[in-house]
């Protein structure tokens, strides 16, 4: 579970097996968890990219993060 953070902010990028699927409620609300962290600490998360099957989707882009 790689982070990166550069002048407060951060991002996540997680691998998956099968990104047939549509993002997993577990991705969705780790997610949440991650963004409500990073308000605490004064972090904002930029996106959360989930990997796999040489595709990848954004939760930015899916109005996951705001």
């Amino acid at each position: 579970m790689p982070f990166r953070k550069e002048d407060g902010h951060t991002r996540h990028l997680s691998d998956e097996i099968s990104l047939l699927r549509s993002e997993c409620s577990d991705d969705i609300e780790l997610t949440k968890r991650l963004v409500e962290a990073g308000k605490i600490l004064g972090i904002a998360l930029l996106d959360h990219v989930i990997v796999g099957n040489g595709s990848f989707v954004s939760l930015k882009e899916r109005g996951v993060i705001k």
